[in-house]
């Protein structure tokens, strides 16, 4: 015989493991630490974005109210305060709304931060901002 033998010939050594497949113990508690992480974020973060739309439908709907745009500048905060406090809201201040006229109409904007505790001194801020144009109901 020469040296040129076909390896494919051989017999194989077989060390007796056998081939590993899927996660190992290790990675799977990593991958479950992170999943965990992504989730326990999730439960503090998005209650405030619901929080957010349903702000944006009491401005939407204060700004489809007909007699809004005869309304002081008072009496619209007032208003719009009610219908925070139906929906629940407590993260808005009166003075986190604000009002202002432009040539295309009366504008109310409500402009807030909301900070969430993670764990220990870390915290999340987020900012919400969201401009209506008021008397949209004539």
């Amino acid at each position: 015989m020469n040296n040129d033998t076909n390896l494919n010939s051989l017999p194989r050594l077989t060390t007796g493991h056998k081939q590993q497949r899927g996660l190992t113990f290790i990675s799977f508690i990593v991958v479950l630490s992170v999943l965990m992480s992504v989730g326990y974020l999730g439960l503090k973060l998005v209650p405030h974005y619901i929080n957010f739309y349903s702000v944006k439908s009491s401005m939407q709907a204060l700004a489809e109210e007909s007699r809004s745009e005869a309304m002081s500048v008072g009496q619209m905060r007032s208003r719009m305060l009610q219908k925070l406090n139906v929906n629940f809201i407590t993260d808005i201040a009166a003075q986190d709304i604000k009002f202002s006229r432009t040539g295309s109409g009366n504008l109310m904007v409500v402009d807030y931060r909301n900070c969430e505790s993670i764990v220990g001194n870390v915290e999340v801020c987020m900012n919400f901002k969201h401009t209506v144009v008021l008397g949209l109901g004539h």
